[in-house]
């Protein structure tokens, strides 16, 4: 009996899984992306929304039951390079953000929330030093520019969205 790994894909028209000799593991509750462990893909079968992964080492299905909830991370060099008008949300983070001429702060994380990239905003020196965020969908109603290469993007109409506290360890 092998033990493979049931994989979400994201996007299920990506041949990547197939054409990969060895992807990078976060363990599940682990930390960021440099804590990653690499492993080698031994094979991959697909299914419509999913692909069960064998990785080398993992023989059963009690060693493949513990990598349940793990991100695999893909090596960047694998990626097909994004088209004129495309980026990967990785190529966010660290974008300063403005709202008109007024600097926010800079991109923190991100996550999809029906259809939309919504960016966490750790916003610049609050008073009292507190540490605060804002959540702003990459939506038409408040992107004014987006721009991966100035690594700027300015924003409008935010007013409206909530603040709250910066959460730790998201991306």
């Amino acid at each position: 009996m092998r033990g493979e790994l049931r994989v979400i894909l994201y996007n299920p028209a990506s041949d990547i899984l197939e054409r990969l000799d060895m992807i990078f593991v976060v363990p599940a509750g682990g930390g960021p992306a440099d804590a990653a462990r690499p492993a080698v893909v031994a094979g991959v079968r697909r299914g419509p929304n999913t692909a069960l992964l064998t990785l080398e080492g993992v023989g059963d299905r009690d060693t493949a039951a513990g990598f349940k909830g793990s991100r695999l991370l893909v090596p960047r060099t694998a990626l097909p390079p994004p088209a004129n008008d495309e980026f990967y949300v990785d190529d966010l983070y660290g974008i300063e953000v403005r709202n008109g001429d007024a600097r926010l702060g800079a991109i923190s994380g991100s996550r999809e929330q029906g259809g939309i990239e919504v960016v966490s905003v750790a916003l610049d020196s609050q008073p009292g030093g507190s540490l605060e965020e804002i959540e702003i969908p990459l939506a038409e109603r408040y992107v004014v520019r987006l721009s991966v290469d100035e690594g700027l993007l300015v924003v409008r109409d935010i007013d409206d969205l909530p603040r709250h506290g910066a959460r730790r360890g998201r991306g």
